[in-house]
């Protein structure tokens, strides 16, 4: 049974992406995830911190309460035939009115010893089911004891450590949710306003990572305001910036008949558009050594006011980025102005956006014999910035012979061409191998994205759907023609050329081209759970 549920919720994750909450564990799930032969029942009460799923086979019945974070807390098993439920009716300070039934649908119940006052006996043989009221006080414990038709004696001790306050909560569409339903739906208290009134909600997956966000919880006890604030953190109150997904927790306080009552809440913020298709590929660390190799070629200037000039050394170099360690740099590192990683994101010049994502994704794929096989994946942002301020008509040229590696404009071979070898795999060297035909060409490299793989993406220069918009401006390795332009995509995503007059410092977005027979083995291509690449 625990096995049934445990790959159920696992399941359940898998399908959410990770962002499955108690709100989904509801009867129709468990109906479609556990086998019909366990005969699944969910059970929701005021009382439980969770839900509890009840399953029955061969005679046994299994009781599971699944917790606010989908992780199985309790299990209890009971193999006779009587069974003991109670639920909670309602509360008075620190008394509760609990119903009991008790069932026995093979031998019956005889007789129930109340923990105080005269036993319940059945007149004249038994009943299957009894039903009665008992009131009951917190943190104190009370022991039933079942009689049945054949005369065995069944003890059953309840205990209830606490209850749910009346506590209602206003967010999301004016809607009042109380009781049990406090534990969920958190995540319809995320907005873009900052009004402490505010209760408008956003749906998930619709909000560019990156924008501010705002949860907002309005809680009140007996009519009265409670005080809502961040756990980690009791400075910090609602409304609450927020600006990427993850689990948020609250400290919720309000007085009740003279006495502070505190709860914890937790919001699953998912509002944020996940970037899709991502793959499992580590370009490592920059190194020193890597770093000097490209000042020795004139390739390289940390630039990390993100500036173009000629006169000052930084036209057709490569910035945004040093190697761990650098302590001249170690502010920059640590406000992220400067990144270390091959796999981070750096921004462009101020004014032209911010990479929303990081990491690599897949550019180009084909199904074929019932695999997904990956011809080419990208960085889901810039990793290095390349500043351009162009003098001359010829000058667009020869920044397509540098981004290029030398392979096109070739006539400008007095400027040293930019190898992105660095960024291979660390760990899976073999999938991006630098083979040659028989004729001794080059047909699997790293390369900067040109312009035409920017435009296969949507098929239009003017769209701004798709992995083509990152966020931020980065400029394409292709020359516009006849002119000293260079071909750009925008930070919306759109294809253009540049019109300015002199430069600018942009992002640089490299193409790793694979082998053939590379393809999924594993994952479902977000980034908590990556696609594994592997080989025919």
């Amino acid at each position: 049974m625990k096995e049934q549920l445990t790959m159920g919720l696992q399941e359940l994750q898998i399908a959410k992406q990770g962002n499955a909450t108690l709100d989904d564990v509801t009867q129709d799930w468990a109906n479609e995830a556990i086998l019909s032969d366990y005969s699944p029942v969910l059970q929701e009460d005021a009382s439980l911190n969770g839900k509890l799923i009840i399953m029955t086979k061969d005679n046994v019945k299994g009781k599971f309460l699944i917790g606010q974070n989908l992780n199985i807390e309790t299990i209890e098993y009971n193999t006779s035939s009587v069974e003991i439920e109670y639920t909670t009716i309602s509360r008075i300070d620190n008394k509760v009115k609990i119903n009991i039934v008790v069932t026995d649908k093979i031998n019956g119940v005889k007789q129930i010893e109340y923990p105080e006052g005269n036993p319940l006996k059945v007149v004249s043989g038994t009943k299957e089911q009894i039903s009665i009221d008992y009131e009951v006080e917190l943190g104190k414990e009370y022991k039933f004891v079942i009689t049945t038709g054949d005369g065995n004696k069944t003890e059953k001790i309840i205990k209830i450590d606490d209850y749910y306050y009346n506590v209602t909560k206003d967010f999301g569409e004016s809607v009042t949710i109380d009781n049990n339903a406090t534990k969920t739906a958190y995540n319809k208290a995320v907005s873009t306003s900052n009004s402490s009134s505010n209760t408008s909600s956003l749906e998930a997956n619709t909000q560019e990572k990156g924008t501010t966000l705002y949860v907002n919880v309005i809680a009140k006890l007996e009519g009265n305001n409670c005080t809502v604030v961040l756990k980690s953190d009791n400075s910090k109150t609602v409304p609450y910036a927020i600006t990427a997904n993850g689990k948020y927790t609250f400290v919720v306080r309000g007085t009740y008949n003279g006495k502070t009552i505190e709860e914890e809440k937790e919001v699953i913020v998912n509002q944020y558009m996940s970037v899709q298709g991502v793959v499992q590929y580590d370009a490592g660390d920059w190194t020193e050594e890597e770093i000097n190799e490209l000042k020795s070629k004139n390739l390289y200037n940390i630039n990390k006011e993100k500036e173009e000039n000629r006169s000052s050394g930084l036209d057709f170099t490569f910035g945004g980025f040093t190697y761990e360690g650098d302590t001249a740099n170690a502010s920059d590192i640590a406000s992220g102005n400067i990144i270390t990683s091959r796999n981070q994101s750096v921004t462009p010049q101020s004014g032209f956006g911010t990479p929303k994502y990081s990491g690599w994704q897949i550019l180009e794929s084909k199904e074929e014999n019932g695999k997904t096989y990956v011809t080419k994946i990208t960085h889901a942002g810039s990793l290095e910035n390349f500043a351009y301020y162009h003098i001359n008509y010829s000058d667009n040229k020869i920044v397509e012979y540098i981004l290029s590696s030398g392979k096109r404009q070739t006539g400008y071979n007095t400027y040293q061409p930019r190898s992105w070898q660095m960024y291979i795999d660390q760990s899976q060297k073999n999938l991006i191998a630098n083979t040659t035909d028989k004729d001794g060409n080059e047909i699997k490299d790293i390369h900067a994205m040109d312009y035409s793989e920017a435009l296969a993406i949507t098929v239009s220069e003017k769209s701004t759907t798709g992995i083509r918009n990152t966020g931020a401006y980065y400029w394409l390795a292709s020359a516009y023609p006849d002119t000293y332009n260079m071909w750009r995509v925008n930070n919306n995503g759109n294809i253009s050329y540049s019109i300015y007059d002199r430069g600018l410092c942009w992002g640089i977005r490299p193409v790793v081209s694979l082998t053939s027979g590379v393809y999924i083995k594993a994952g479902t291509g977000t980034e908590a759970d990556p696609y594994i690449l592997g080989k025919d």
